[in-house]
């Protein structure tokens, strides 16, 4: 149980390592690492990219937005987030609290190739949950209008 915790929360803290990366970093045996991979992916717990990068599945996403008491949220946020993406091809944040409460539960980058710095991010609360969105810092007046926008209404679709 152990391993499989520290494999969930390699996977979690950095999203472009591969299951031995993470087992090594975490001591886990390789193939012990593997054979609970296999196991999490089966249950949902984990997905492993085309590369081999292990995430956390949708199973284990929607149990983080269970934790804080919004798991009727879990598919309307990844819905509004992927609808953002491909509506601006911006990086877009889901999550709750704020200060140091402030976690995020779900994010979307911006699609290949879109990916800019420096950014701004602009932020809608709707209730204790929030939505950003990641603009250029050089973004056009109406780009950030049309972005605020859309922020507006995806919050007002997830209360």
């Amino acid at each position: 149980m152990e391993a499989l915790a520290r494999l969930l929360l390699g996977a979690a803290e950095a999203p472009s390592a591969t299951v031995a990366e993470i087992a090594a970093r975490e001591g886990i045996a390789r193939s012990t690492a593997f054979d609970i991979v296999r196991r999490m992916e089966e249950a949902g717990l984990a997905i492993r990219g085309a590369g081999g990068d292990l995430a956390p599945g949708n199973r284990a996403v929607e149990l983080g937005f269970a934790a804080h008491g919004i798991a009727h949220l879990h598919g309307p946020a990844e819905a509004v987030l992927a609808w953002l993406k491909e509506t601006l091809g911006m990086a877009a944040a889901f999550g709750i609290g704020e200060g140091e409460g402030r976690i995020e539960l779900a994010a979307i980058p911006a699609p290949r190739g879109r990916a800019v710095r420096p950014v701004t991010t602009i932020t809608e609360r709707a209730g204790e949950v929030w939505i950003e969105l990641q603009l250029p810092t050089d973004a056009s007046e109406q780009l950030v209008e049309a972005a605020k926008r859309n922020l507006r209404r995806a919050a007002a679709a997830l209360v």
